[in-house]
């Protein structure tokens, strides 16, 4: 089950509007600048040719004078708006990073343990439960076999003492595959499925 955090997805929505308003803000800005960069260039070029080729231009100078202080200007508020956006950006305002903390840690938090975390603890604590009592009734058959067969041994005399088998696990292969071992704590601590059971069938559980 996935618990979804909608705090989370509301504050990433405001946020993409808020990008969205500034860019605005910064293409408008942009515009401007290169509208009166572009009338800066007219001058010059217009100044210079009045100039080489001897030729009174000074209606079209001072109309292009008066629209690059009118851009200049327009460029300047452009600058300013851009700034004061950025410094109070309305759309931060309804969704704050404190907001979103504090549903994580009061809302989100009990939530995720009640639908998802709750039952991953029980079924941890269970498994070990089970464990510890699978290991104790383990080694509970261990001593009870040995005490029969020491009954068998003390039976048939010291001749036969060596011929009853044991049925203790013994071997690292038996180890490795029934008890939890070192390795397997090592691959634990990695977030990895235990080498020693990756083979275990279904079947082997019946």
């Amino acid at each position: 089950m996935t618990v979804k955090f909608e705090m989370l997805d509301r504050f990433i929505e405001q946020r993409k509007k808020a990008n969205q308003a500034f860019d605005e803000f910064v293409r408008r800005e942009k515009e401007a600048y290169q509208e009166y960069q572009s009338l800066k260039a007219q001058y010059e070029q217009l100044i210079q040719k009045s100039v080489l080729e001897g030729k009174d231009a000074t209606k079209e100078l001072d109309k292009l004078s008066e629209q690059i202080e009118a851009a200049k200007k327009a460029y300047e508020r452009r600058q300013q708006e851009r700034a004061i956006f950025s410094t109070n950006n309305p759309f931060l305002k309804e969704i704050t990073s404190e907001d979103v903390v504090r549903a994580w840690n009061e809302e989100f938090i009990p939530e995720f343990r009640k639908q998802v975390f709750d039952d991953v603890l029980k079924n941890l604590l269970r498994a070990k439960y089970e464990y510890a009592k699978a290991f104790l009734a383990y080694h509970d058959a261990v001593a009870e076999f040995e005490r029969m067969r020491q009954e068998a041994r003390s039976a048939l005399g010291d001749g036969y003492y060596y011929k009853f088998n044991g049925i203790e696990l013994n071997t690292v292969d038996q180890i490795e595959r029934y008890f939890i071992t070192i390795k397997d704590l090592y691959d634990f601590n990695n977030k990895k499925l235990p080498q020693s059971i990756k083979y275990v069938r279904e079947e082997d559980l019946k």
